[in-house]
């Protein structure tokens, strides 16, 4: 039998743990409800494209099995991308460096990498594909009214300034 201080460090390891789980909100404040209006979670390789569309149910099950038709493809071209990385890694940091198994290395991670860049473009037309017409406009729309991200100077407020060049003009 467990001896009681045991338990109660236990009771109260577990209590602080669950405590914040169990607190739907702080005081006064709502939790947002989930949304429905993307097909996948965020950070898949269509959410991008699909941000802010209101897809149907019949649209949001075709692009689940148009990504789920591609996954065990995506797993293995990453499996082989990560391998031949950590074998690149190795051989670099060996003391017999090899030009010729670092150069075979590097081009199957650029095909890996080119592959599974198809892949993705495949998926993305496929998706395009079934969107309406308003829904392709306003994903034209969206596009126009994304910004390029900011330059380090401009994050600060700073104006920009131009460069000298170098060299005859």
């Amino acid at each position: 039998m467990k001896p009681i201080n045991s338990i109660i460090k236990s009771l109260l390891l577990a209590g602080a743990l669950a405590g914040p789980l169990a607190m739907p909100a702080q005081a006064g404040e709502k939790m947002p409800a989930p949304s429905r209006q993307m097909a996948e979670p965020p950070g898949s390789p269509a959410s991008d494209m699909l941000r802010g569309l209101h897809l149907n149910e019949v649209q949001r099950d075709e692009v689940f099995n148009i990504l789920h038709e591609q996954a065990p493809t995506i797993r293995q071209k990453m499996k082989s991308l990560h391998a031949n990385r950590d074998a690149l890694r190795a051989l670099a940091l060996s003391s017999r460096f090899d030009e010729a198994r670092a150069r075979a290395l590097s081009e199957a991670m650029a095909r890996d990498t080119a592959e599974l860049a198809l892949l993705r473009a495949r998926a993305d037309q496929m998706i395009y594909a079934l969107l309406t017409a308003e829904q392709r406009e306003q994903l034209e729309k969206s596009k126009t009214e994304l910004k390029p991200p900011a330059l380090p100077h401009e994050c600060f407020g700073a104006p920009a300034v131009s460069m000298p060049r170098s060299g005859p003009r």
